[in-house]
């Protein structure tokens, strides 16, 4: 099965996990099953029992999905339990 081409429905286009790893760095194929057992990450087709393919436009939603800013980190975020924890004290 060619997955590199868009298929005749509209320019769809399917990648296998090895593309996606190919496409993403620092994503491995583990990744990606985990992420699947696990119910998370980006949707994906289960066309045959050892069939896995990904659109290509999902992952790159799923990829936008995932950004982050600096201001988001742990260390700059309030923390409502230390706040309410904080409110207490006399």
């Amino acid at each position: 099965m060619e997955t590199n081409k868009a298929d005749k429905s509209g320019g769809v286009k399917y990648l296998t996990p090895d593309q996606v790893t190919e496409l993403l760095p620092g994503i491995t194929k583990q990744y990606l099953a985990d992420m699947r057992y696990m119910r998370k990450g980006p949707a994906y087709f289960k066309p045959s029992y050892k069939v896995v393919l990904y659109r290509e436009d999902v992952i790159h939603k799923w990829v936008a999905s995932t950004l982050r800013s600096t201001s988001e980190w742990p260390s700059q975020r309030k923390n409502p339990v230390l706040e309410h924890r904080a409110s207490k004290t006399p």
